[in-house]
């Protein structure tokens, strides 16, 4: 998991922002290693950290530990204290450069009216919306999920196999498979493979 947090922020360098905020569950589960169902994940460039519900606090810490993460169980309404962390993110920056900082945020995964409060809470800062952010980093499949997908890669050589079956099937037609019984298919059939 700090392996992806870690591209998440030099997508925020890359971008030129200060911090950022995940909103969708799925992105935050994908970071963080975090799956229950309320959460906000506060992204800055040299640190982050979760935000969810005291139901949430045992689950967090154990599914979180070693992430890098900071853990902070929210006691008012989340995105309020989402909001605080990110301007803390923020005001960091604003300190070192001078100059309004940027955050962004899953557009696609905040209402209108958290979009209001967020605005609101975060005064000064530059707020863009980068919707597919993390969604390009879930793209490009890490060494931790392709192990995970072994059952998967598996998957794909049988249908690669059944798919070269039909293709030799259908090279050979009725009659060919009728004069081609016996070893004479086999034959056939690992030649279709290795010149595939």
């Amino acid at each position: 998991m700090k392996n992806r947090l870690e591209a998440l922020k030099a997508k925020l360098v890359e971008s030129g922002l200060d911090a950022f905020l995940v909103t969708d569950i799925k992105n935050i589960r994908y970071l963080s290693g975090f799956t229950g169902s309320s959460a906000y994940l506060a992204v800055g460039r040299t640190s982050a950290c979760l935000l969810t519900d005291s139901r949430y606090t045992l689950q967090a810490e154990e599914e979180t530990r070693g992430s890098g993460l900071r853990l902070k169980i929210y006691k008012r309404r989340g995105l309020e204290e989402a909001a605080d962390r990110l301007s803390s993110f923020l005001c960091s920056r604003v300190s070192s450069r001078g100059r309004p900082s940027k955050a962004g945020f899953e557009g696609n995964a905040l209402s209108f009216d958290d979009f209001t409060r967020l605005k609101k809470s975060v005064k000064g800062a530059n707020l863009k919306s980068f919707p597919t952010v993390v969604r390009a980093l879930r793209r490009c499949k890490d060494a931790e999920e392709l192990k995970a997908n072994v059952p998967i890669a598996k998957a794909g050589a049988l249908a690669d196999a059944h798919a070269t079956l039909l293709q030799f099937r259908a090279q050979l037609g009725e009659g060919g498979r009728r004069a081609h019984a016996g070893g004479d298919v086999v034959h056939a059939l690992v030649h279709l493979v290795q010149h595939r």
